[in-house]
């Protein structure tokens, strides 16, 4: 599955990111056409946050006037996670009371809320820097931080705070790119767009951190099939949807467990020794001081003269049924 993402580039540098080779040769960088101001740079984005998507710029063509002799193939959009279906009718879209923040490929063909939109060719790639899974051992549940292998040069990126949405500008980023469905609703009169994650099984190179995982777009021919509408069938383009080796990860901070929390802290690489170590140092220590604390003699004397006494027994009152009683013996004494 997929619950949380690390989105951490400005807009400019996210367009510079996706730029890719038009049908007619020219290097294009993806525009933005709906919602920048909405999209905010964070490394720790939740659902019902706004995110980067691009999708078929023919979907936002309006009317006559869209002239697709000079329009991109591609465009930016920042979309709200979570999808709204097109059968919700309320104005509160926070009330929405479905998860659909990850359609499952197994399924997304047979729900409505998203075989209604992939039928109309609504599909989209969702940008991200990186996704965050959490390995459950026991009752511990360990953070960690999946990407794409970045380009040699990328290794020295200073990383940015983006609490104030100041994020990297680096135009070379390998951003990650997941499979999406999107759609279009109408509430307090303005169009939502919203998206969801197609997850798939895990691959084996994945499985021993999560059972799932995002259906990764894997390069440039992959994203302009999953695109093209018109000229990729639906039947064709969930051939893509499959599990893949592809990803690398590290270790994070549990600092990210709270959604609250936008800092570097979020994706920082740990030293999990280091830190079990550190774990065990503090509980040795404190369960040391509290063994010198109970060989004390006042620590003894509190503690036995603070044991619970024994809790004492309210009175039992007798009560009677005078009328009832008096009734038997009536009864009796008639018989």
């Amino acid at each position: 599955m997929c619950g949380r993402t690390a989105c951490t580039l400005n807009p400019d540098a996210i367009s510079r990111s996706c730029k890719y080779k038009a049908k007619d040769g020219r290097q294009v960088k993806p525009t933005w056409s709906k919602n920048q101001d909405k999209y905010y740079p964070s490394y720790n984005k939740a659902p019902q946050s706004y995110c980067p998507i691009m999708l078929n710029e023919k979907h936002l063509q309006d009317g006559e006037d869209f002239d697709l002799s000079v329009a991109d193939e591609r465009t930016l959009v920042a979309m709200r996670w979570g999808l709204i279906p097109s059968w919700f009718s309320g104005d509160d879209v926070d009330k929405v009371s479905y998860n659909m923040n990850n359609a499952r490929s197994d399924t997304m063909l047979e729900k409505r809320s998203y075989k209604t939109p992939l039928r109309k060719g609504q599909r989209c790639v969702v940008l991200a820097d990186g996704f965050y899974e959490w390995k459950t051992t026991g009752k511990d549940k360990q953070p960690y931080y999946i990407y794409f292998p970045q380009p040699e040069k990328q290794s020295s990126i200073i990383i940015k705070d983006c609490e104030n949405g100041d994020g990297p500008s680096e135009e070379n980023v390998r951003l990650l790119t997941m499979a999406g469905i999107f759609e279009k609703t109408f509430h307090n009169n303005e169009d939502v767009y919203s998206f969801t994650v197609i997850t798939v099984e895990a691959d084996e190179s994945f499985a021993w951190l999560h059972h799932r995982m995002p259906a990764i777009l894997t390069g440039d021919n992959d994203i302009a099939s999953w695109l093209d509408y018109e000229h990729v069938s639906l039947e064709k383009a969930v051939q893509l949807i499959k599990p893949k080796n592809c990803l690398q990860w590290h270790p994070v901070s549990k600092y990210v467990n709270n959604s609250r929390n936008h800092g570097t802290q979020c994706c920082e690489e740990i030293d999990l020794d280091a830190e079990r170590k550190k774990a065990d140092g503090k509980h040795a220590s404190e369960a040391k001081s509290l063994m010198k604390w109970l060989s004390t003699p006042n620590a003894k004397t509190q503690h036995s003269t603070s044991s619970p006494s024994k809790p004492t027994r309210s009175p039992c009152v007798k009560r009677t049924c005078g009328g009832l009683d008096r009734w038997v013996k009536k009864v009796k004494k008639d018989n």
